[in-house]
């Protein structure tokens, strides 16, 4: 069976698994397990897109372990082997998107996990700067921006959930003046978390859409 699991789309599932977990712990009335069940397998499957009889059956084992932490567990790292991984982009290619940026910092693919994520983005702290890559359509994009030295506990634009965020900022040459203007939120400061925290594109595509924006 071939890879066909977004790295956002796992950790929805990840999700509706504690969620069948806790129910399992704290209901004791086996028909709303059951129906429980049957409507995490149905948000699970409403994810996909005409998914194969082997992928549905393999989805559908999640609810055989509604009872067990340890065997949940054991049954998502087994998920893990078919998640489609973030498209390493070459260097030269990072270079092209961030053409205007001196001394580029390029990240140390070899270090990471690239099933962990729907988008990259890393930090250079000495310049304040912030870099988020991700592809549309197949295609590579880029953003740079500066990106706040402070953090506080607050939602994030991008995964939507509460966590430590710093003010991202684009700035850029964009309306017909020739007038810099700016454009942002706030996003997570470690965009690793971020990453573990996306179920959905919606968000992090309508950031883009925001800060991308032309006047």
């Amino acid at each position: 069976m071939e890879k066909f699991i977004q790295p956002y789309t796992y950790n929805f599932i990840q999700f509706q698994a504690n969620e069948l977990l806790k129910a399992h712990r704290s209901l004791n009335d086996f028909a709303t397990i059951q129906t429980m069940k049957l409507v995490v397998i149905e948000k699970i499957l409403t994810r996909f897109n005409q998914p194969t009889e082997s992928e549905k059956e393999l989805l559908n084992r999640i609810v055989q372990f509604s009872h067990s932490q340890k065997e949940m567990d054991a049954y998502l790292i087994l998920l893990e082997d078919f998640i489609i991984p973030f498209e390493q982009p070459s260097d030269a290619a990072l270079k092209k998107l961030f053409r205007k940026t001196k001394k580029l910092h390029i990240p140390n693919w070899d270090t990471l996990n690239l099933a962990d994520y729907t988008f990259y983005g890393w930090n250079d702290a000495g310049k304040q700067r912030k870099y988020l890559i991700l592809f549309e359509q197949q295609k590579l994009i880029g953003i740079e921006g500066t990106l706040s030295p402070t953090t506080h506990k607050g939602f994030c634009a991008i995964c939507h959930t509460s966590s430590q965020v710093s003010l991202f900022m684009n700035i850029g040459k964009h309306n017909k003046d020739g007038q810099f203007t700016s454009k942002g939120n706030y996003i997570c400061q470690d965009s690793h978390q971020c990453n573990k925290n996306i179920m959905e594109l919606d968000e992090l595509q309508k950031f883009i859409g925001i800060v991308k924006q032309k006047e």
